[in-house]
């Protein structure tokens, strides 16, 4: 249909889409216009992991970057997929969207957006849920993921997890809206979960250098936040990045020695419980340019 670049659809069985470089997905009047990875149907295993995508020519507001939820009229379940150590710059209005996704992870990522729009990194639901048709989310884990949006307009939300489900997990992730985002921005969105629907929603960071920005759409600081349930031990520091994101350094994250987030992550349930950082993981990544690898997002000294 050539609205995608990658397309799994139907049903299938332990797929695994992996270390791809994409680009300019189904570009119309100049700019992506289609999800560079979507998923539809009935799949059992499905994992997308270590792919760059980056649509910094242009995107569309319909350009996601990796959309994992219904698209047909028969039932749907997209459960216990997992979405990890991907790279995910300049896509239209949101980066990872999930729907009909019980049990999936959502880990590792690293979401770039550059230029001011309305933009949300990660969200659960996403559209097209049949409620009642489609699985019911439940248990969905969105950990150690880092995000930042350097001009995020008022309506932009880091992670949203809400409306549907209990026992999700959002812990140790970091979220940074840069100092071209507007006042109203958010780093977390609920969408009507009380801190009860959560197994866990703690140790995560949300940042704003300057545009005076919400925790939530629910509570202006972390303080209330922490009132209600929420991020008991979150940080509302900034992280320290090295230099800020920009495509001569790879979209680079990497954190001083000195950030906070260094040992602040969930104790048992970040990726690595032994360091429990917050935000992406080290990880060896591969670029577009030749195909380099470089240390991607490490504490570097």
């Amino acid at each position: 249909s050539h609205n995608h670049n990658i397309y799994i659809g139907d049903s299938g069985q332990d797929v695994t889409v992996s270390s791809n470089v994409l680009t300019r997905s189904a570009v119309g009047n100049g700019v992506c216009q289609g999800d560079p990875i979507v998923s539809h149907g009935q799949q059992v295993g499905l994992v997308i992991e270590n792919n760059l995508i980056d649509e910094s020519t242009g995107a569309g507001d319909g350009c996601y970057g990796i959309q994992v939820n219904p698209g047909y009229p028969a039932a749907e379940n997209l459960g216990g997929s997992v979405i990890r150590g991907n790279t995910i710059v300049n896509v239209g209005g949101n980066g990872i969207a999930v729907g009909a996704c019980p049990d999936c992870v959502i880990e590792n990522n690293k979401i770039v957006q550059m230029l001011p729009r309305n933009f949300y990194g990660i969200t659960m639901p996403t559209e097209n849920i049949q409620t009642g048709t489609d699985a019911a989310d439940q248990h969905l884990t969105v950990r150690n993921n880092t995000i930042y949006i350097a001009g995020g307009t008022a309506s932009s939300v880091g992670i949203q997890v809400g409306t549907y489900g209990s026992q999700h997990v959002v812990v140790s992730n970091l979220v940074y809206f840069g100092n071209g985002s507007v006042a109203g921005t958010s780093c977390f969105s609920t969408l009507g979960l009380a801190a009860e629907r959560f197994t866990a929603f703690d140790y995560n960071l949300c940042f704003d250098a300057g545009s005076g920005g919400r925790y939530s759409r629910d509570y202006a600081t972390l303080v209330q936040a922490g009132q209600a349930g929420f991020d008991r031990h979150g940080i509302a520091r900034d992280p320290l990045f090295v230099r800020l994101p920009r495509a001569e350094n790879h979209w680079s994250t990497a954190l001083d020695p000195k950030s906070p987030t260094i040992g602040a992550g969930h104790p048992t349930l970040s990726i690595v419980p032994a360091t429990p950082n917050i935000g992406q993981t080290k990880l060896q990544r591969e670029f577009q340019d030749g195909f380099r690898s470089v240390a991607n997002d490490a504490i570097t000294t």
